[in-house]
């Protein structure tokens, strides 16, 4: 399906989902968005749910193409053409002829459209495909991982900064920024220089430590990690935490 919207997470809140096949006890398949990302999540007929939910935020206000894909032996989440995650699965579901387009109780905010549900998996490459005829430009991904969630003060908050290329020719960046938004702000260069090209179907990434602190306000903050390219962004990437 593709989805356009600007829905905020909300801690705690359940995610949205755009095409529901089933809906009764065990029997249910969500594509829909939870946290901002895209997330296809299973509930068998042994009644232990699983998901694989991606990591590239979709609730920019532009329009993105969200696939969930059952194999027989995983479950995979795709965003714009590219896998954000695969998780074992090799469950059967029951079958069902029921279907809902929104969600129920926690309906989708925003547009959808071009739902479709096939009776076979797709490959990777005809999802790329889907996705690259609509002429739609493929470039670099921001990504921030392997971060927690609390930090104190006085500590230094550590993660990941990545730049993903799923396109299949090379891409470059020459600046990463970093922005603190929150009780206090900060903004960082990570780099500024000659271009750096991140191979086709590849990534780049460097571990960033922020130290916090000790007289940090506390409080929630975002941090974002922002690519350019000749002054123009490319893509960002963000994530929230909480200093206590």
């Amino acid at each position: 399906a593709w989805v356009k919207t600007t829905r905020e997470y909300v801690p705690g809140d359940p995610g949205r989902a755009i095409e529901q096949v089933g809906g009764g006890l065990c029997t249910t398949i969500d594509l829909g968005v939870a946290r901002k990302t895209a997330v296809i999540a299973v509930e068998p007929t042994d009644c232990d749910p699983i998901s694989a939910q991606g990591w590239h935020d979709v609730n920019d206000g532009k329009w993105h193409l969200i696939a969930g894909v059952l194999t027989g032996t995983s479950l995979q989440s795709y965003t714009d053409g590219a896998l954000q995650r695969e998780a074992p699965f090799a469950v059967p579901v029951a079958e069902t002829s029921s279907i809902t387009l929104g969600g129920q109780g926690s309906v989708f905010e925003g547009l959808a459209d071009e739902i479709a549900i096939y009776d076979r998996p797709l490959t990777g490459a005809e999802i790329r495909s889907i996705y690259e005829s609509a002429g739609v430009p493929c470039d670099l991904y921001a990504r921030m991982w392997e971060y927690p969630d609390t930090i104190g003060r006085g500590e230094t908050f550590s993660f990941t900064a990545s730049a993903y290329n799923d396109c299949l020719a090379a891409h470059d960046f020459d600046e990463a920024v970093m922005t603190v938004t929150g009780p206090a702000g900060l903004t960082k260069p990570l780099y500024d220089g000659a271009p750096i090209s991140v191979p086709a179907e590849n990534s780049m990434g460097t571990q960033v430590n922020l130290p916090v602190p000790a007289g940090a306000p506390t409080g929630l903050y975002t941090i974002e990690i922002s690519l350019y390219r000749t002054g123009t962004l490319i893509d960002s990437a963000a994530a929230e935490v909480t200093v206590e």
